[in-house]
């Protein structure tokens, strides 16, 4: 038996637990891992029942089930890879709109300190795709991904949530001049890009809410995130609100 199941075959095979369990069920069955003499990974069926319960003769077979874990593994896998598919912008490799909202629930639910959602919105971005072509609009929000990612720890998340428009999750801050920090940082690498060889400038303008101040949930905090986001840009551009 392969060592991760090792001490759960031998509690569930243990005279005493088969007993208990055949007492109110019909049978008594475990799977587990095992190699064989040449190494090779198998799946085993372990069942108990009674053969003659007037005289406790119970009868165990054991059936090898090899293929059909192997073919539930692969079933598995592929229903995990389209769910991560599903929540990932194929252009940016970051959490898409449906992403961020899971992982955002998780931590808000295990919230112990403050954490901040910022909404980030590039500033004038159309005029990239219609001077420039969709192209290099492509290539800008790639940019903008690469920035979000440098500036953010790996217990944080960011997200592309609509055509130029952005979500960046810090998880646990311990005060929002640390959200400031952060939008200050991100603001001011943005506007740092020159795309070459067409010479496209970026900007990004940012809102920041807090919680459990302003919100215990993902669209309260980014309807008010967005909100500033909105105020910002209207406020010059390049810059963020909180």
């Amino acid at each position: 038996v392969v060592p991760e199941d090792q001490e759960m075959v031998i509690y569930e095979m243990s005279l005493e637990r088969v007993l208990s369990v055949l007492e109110h069920q019909e049978s008594h069955a475990l799977t587990c891992g095992m190699r064989d003499k040449n190494g090779a990974y198998t799946r085993k069926r372990v069942e108990f029942r009674y053969y003659n319960r007037a005289r406790r003769m119970i009868l165990l077979t054991r059936t090898d089930i090899t293929q059909l874990y192997e073919e539930q593994q692969r079933q598995t896998q592929e229903l995990e890879s389209a769910l991560l598919r599903a929540q990932t912008d194929p252009l940016t490799g970051l959490w898409s709109y449906q992403g961020i909202q899971e992982v955002v629930k998780q931590g808000l639910e295990h919230l112990t300190k403050k954490a901040a959602i910022f909404f980030l919105d590039l500033d004038d971005f159309k005029l990239i795709n219609d001077t420039y072509g969709h192209a290099e609009g492509d290539r800008a929000l790639r940019t903008v991904a690469d920035i979000l990612r440098r500036n953010i720890r790996a217990e944080d998340h960011a997200a592309r949530v609509g055509g130029d428009e952005f979500v960046v999750f810090l998880s646990s801050i311990p005060s929002a001049e640390a959200a400031k920090d952060c939008a200050r940082r991100i603001c001011g690498q943005l506007a740092e890009i020159q795309l070459e060889p067409t010479g496209a400038r970026i900007s990004g303008s940012i809102g920041i809410a807090i919680a459990p101040e302003e919100g215990a949930d993902y669209e309260t905090l980014v309807k008010k995130a967005d909100s500033k986001a909105y105020r910002a840009k209207s406020n010059g551009k390049n810059q963020f609100a909180i």
